[in-house]
Parts: C-alpha cells; structure tokens; sequence
C-alpha cells in the first residue's frame, strides 16, 4: 500500500515542569530555542511519542502490556 497523497500534520503538546527531549550532548538539558527560550522537541521524539501511543492504545484493547511485546536485547 502506498500513499497517493502527502499529508501533514501538527501536534501541539504541553509539558510543565518536565523535560520532554533532553539533548544528551548538553547533560540531558531541555532543548530550547535561543532566540525565543521556548522548548523544543526533535522529529525523532515525536515519532517515539506517537509509536509508544499507538502501542499502549493497541495493547490496551488486546490486554498486553508494553513489555509483553519486546523482544530480548
């Protein structure tokens, strides 16, 4: 199956107190724009983010946990 269509998407998140994409380069400090202060958070997180979502709410109605589906290092 392949996509006919590009789409795109925003995904707006609050977090307070808490650091939602720690920069491991600077001691695991909150990534944030110099200009402006605001955080900021990597496409890679996001896609984690929306991967562990799909997971749990597919889990969640099969009755796994997160871990059930692992595979060993």
């Amino acid at each position: 199956m392949s996509l006919k269509n590009r789409y795109d998407f925003v995904l707006i998140f609050d977090v307070q107190d808490g650091n939602p994409n720690g920069d491991p380069d600077a001691g695991n400090l909150p990534r944030t724009d110099p200009e402006t202060g605001h955080g900021l958070v990597t496409d890679v997180c996001l896609k984690r983010k929306i991967r562990n979502y799909v997971l749990l709410s597919q889990n969640a109605k099969s009755g796994l946990t997160s871990s059930s589906r692992r595979k060993p290092f």
